[in-house]
């Protein structure tokens, strides 16, 4: 699943939130979006989504525009973990997770053992099966957003849209959440607040004051002067055999 974005725009009243962004996304890429807060970075994954229209400029699944797909259709390409999502209190973990799979059951149909095998794989590739039966209002924010990704999985979509999955979660959570996302064969495209979280994906796509201001690899972008340059802090990368690099934010 390709993405094209050329020239995009986005405004709200006088205000420009996203100004003219362009970027390209190849089937199975792995790319983290960066950037300051309020830089636009949720703006520009709701237009990936369709959840708002550009105000000019292309947004392309497949050489399609995003707002020509009706929505059950684009449901079936493009799945879409926000920050944070609500869920029913009473919802049991294993039917929360089979709501990703709504976009591709027709009309009357039954519940089949098809759907629950992409529900069973989807809990098992984020470590939730034990807590299937448990109700949702009793999970911790970690596993909620585990739940959140195996719904993304069971939708079975060659595409997903992640805003800061890990935003809210505690170290250790963020840590599991990220090696979730290290395993999954889709194309990508994150929405990561922590630079160091960024330096694990295939490509970064920056932005500032709704602005693509730059991307490439980890290796091409991160320097000590972008981090300057791009959030006006210093900080220290630091590198060792062996491991991948280390940015220390410096006060």
């Amino acid at each position: 699943m390709n993405l094209t974005v050329t020239n995009a725009h986005f405004h709200v009243g006088k205000k420009s939130l996203i100004k003219d962004v362009s970027f390209h996304l190849k089937t199975g890429e792995r790319v983290a979006l960066i950037g300051p807060n309020g830089c636009g970075k949720s703006t520009l994954l709701r237009l990936i989504c369709g959840l708002n229209k550009p105000s000019s400029g292309e947004i392309l699944l497949d050489d399609k525009a995003v707002h020509a797909y009706p929505r059950r259709s684009l449901a079936q390409r493009l799945a879409y973990v926000q920050q944070k999502s609500s869920t029913e209190e009473l919802v049991k973990a294993e039917d929360a997770v089979a709501l990703g799979r709504t976009p591709w059951i027709r009309a009357f149909e039954r519940w089949g053992d098809n759907h629950q095998a992409h529900v069973d794989k989807a809990l098992k590739q984020v470590g939730m099966r034990h807590k299937r039966s448990q109700y949702w209002h009793t999970l911790s924010g970690g596993e909620q957003q585990r739940l959140h990704i195996a719904r993304a999985l069971a939708q079975s979509t060659p595409f997903i849209v992640m805003d800061e999955p890990t935003n809210h979660l505690d170290i250790k959570q963020q840590l599991v959440v990220l090696g979730l996302i290290e395993h999954i064969e889709r194309t990508l495209l994150v929405a990561v607040h922590d630079l160091n979280h960024a330096m694990r994906f295939d490509r970064i796509i920056a932005m500032k004051e709704g602005c693509l201001v730059a991307q490439g690899t980890p290796d091409e972008l991160i320097s000590e002067a972008f981090i300057q340059d791009v959030f006006e802090v210093r900080s220290r990368i630091i590198r060792s055999e062996g491991h991948p690099p280390h940015i220390q934010l410096l006060s």
